[in-house]
């Protein structure tokens, strides 16, 4: 396996309808998952990377941020950040 991964995404969305709604699968440390659903007017970065720090150990790390700077002035929405870190030894 490498030693070290690095993915970035950037995703504009234009969803004016909850029924509508779109889910989008991000890359995820081990033993979990994340579909998130956009709605709205808004933009989404999501950043995963891991590092094997030796033949045992790897970590990763999660960073997400989720804004809507393109909402109408009377629909605003607050935005929504996310950070993950996990760490795997394997005996």
């Amino acid at each position: 396996a490498e030693k070290l991964s690095i993915y970035l995404r950037q995703l504009f969305f234009r969803i004016d309808e909850w029924d509508d709604r779109i889910y989008v699968y991000e890359r995820d440390a081990p033993g979990s998952f994340s579909v998130p659903a956009f709605y709205g007017r808004g933009m989404n970065t999501a950043f995963m990377a891991s590092w094997r720090f030796s033949r045992w150990g790897r970590v990763y790390a999660k960073a997400s941020l989720t804004t809507y700077p393109f909402m109408p002035q009377q629909k605003k929405k607050p935005g929504k950040a996310e950070l993950k870190l996990q760490c795997v030894f394997s005996f």
